[in-house]
């Protein structure tokens, strides 16, 4: 028994087959089903034992010849390359990989792609073929001329034609929303869109905002290089219905606007009131200039068993756990 082995290869049932003495690598391929659709058949590289080194032999496919003990025999795939393969891609209806034949025109290929889409760019585009030496070059042509008829290229087997959509040729157009609004952040820029209308996208005001005082700040004039923005303020309805002011203004590609917290907005604070008064406990904290004597008022008085000699106060602040300081009361 002479084993033999199929190694990664383009065969219908890969494995180590065991062989009569004398059989050959054709009744070896027979046993494992042929080589798959995707086999190169022109060619078997058999990897053999000889003396201390290991040889290639190529081989075909009905080759009689007889094996030998620790072959390793493998099909490979069929190339990569197209025999008569052209591509589109880009602004055109139907991108795609298409048949090229002899004596194809550019004009043809995009008439065969369903012709440009509506955005495409007619200034340029490019084919990307290999020369002589297999090396990639670059030749351009007018869009709108082969298209009208002005002028026309013939292609070659394995061009690659690229037409651009305007919209890949401009930067991304975003307009930007920040401060005391839902969800701050950027946003598709569309035209005709006003204050009123990128507030909608961004889920309305917080509480807090001032709708007073919002603020658009526009990129500067590009021929004015001290110019670094303009600056628009306006109030905002609060139901976001028309505002005339506010409306009449169209936005532009990459304005900020900013939405101003309220002045007097602020977070409800507590303070809290413990030992000999009427109604010990936590108080809403009524304006910033509410004294200890106006907290003991609405505590109800002190007690009469109240020590008003040690009363003390317990501040918290950011950079301390507390602090105590005595009040004579």
């Amino acid at each position: 028994m002479i084993p033999a082995s199929l190694l990664d290869g383009e065969i219908k049932r890969p494995a180590f087959y065991d062989m009569m003495a004398g059989e050959s690598l054709a009744q070896l391929f027979e046993y494992a089903g042929g080589p798959t659709d995707m086999g190169y058949t022109d060619r078997v590289t058999v990897r053999r034992k000889t003396g201390n080194f290991r040889a290639i032999k190529s081989l075909s496919l009905n080759d009689s010849s007889s094996l030998m003990n620790g072959d390793e025999i493998e099909i490979q795939p069929i190339s990569h390359r197209f025999l008569n393969r052209i591509q589109i891609e880009g602004a055109v209806n139907f991108p795609g990989a298409f048949e090229y034949t002899e004596g194809l025109m550019l004009s043809s290929l995009i008439e065969q792609s369903g012709g440009l889409a509506g955005d495409a760019f007619l200034g340029r585009g490019i084919i990307i073929r290999l020369d002589p030496d297999l090396n990639l070059t670059n030749e351009p042509f007018n869009v709108g001329e082969v298209v009208n008829g002005t002028s026309d290229i013939a292609l070659k087997n394995e061009d690659f034609i690229k037409i651009q959509s305007i919209q890949d040729l401009k930067e991304e157009e975003t307009v930007r929303i920040e401060g005391e609004i839902q969800k701050g952040g950027n946003y598709p820029y569309i035209a005709n869109m006003t204050v009123e209308d990128l507030i909608l996208l961004a889920d309305g005001f917080k509480t807090s905002a001032a709708r007073a005082n919002v603020e658009v700040a526009r990129r500067g004039a590009l021929d004015n290089e001290n110019a670094v923005a303009e600056i628009f303020n306006f109030k905002i309805n609060e139901n976001l219905t028309l505002n005339p002011e506010a409306s009449k203004m169209k936005l532009l590609p990459f304005d900020l606007i900013t939405i101003r917290r309220a002045p007097g907005y602020g977070l409800q604070e507590l303070v809290e009131i413990e030992g000999e008064v009427k109604y010990p406990g936590k108080y809403g904290l009524k304006s910033t200039s509410e004294t200890i004597y106006d907290l003991l008022v609405r505590a109800g008085g002190l007690r009469d068993e109240a020590y008003t000699a040690g009363a003390m106060l317990i501040r918290r602040s950011d950079y301390a756990a507390s602090t105590n300081r005595h009040y004579q009361l």
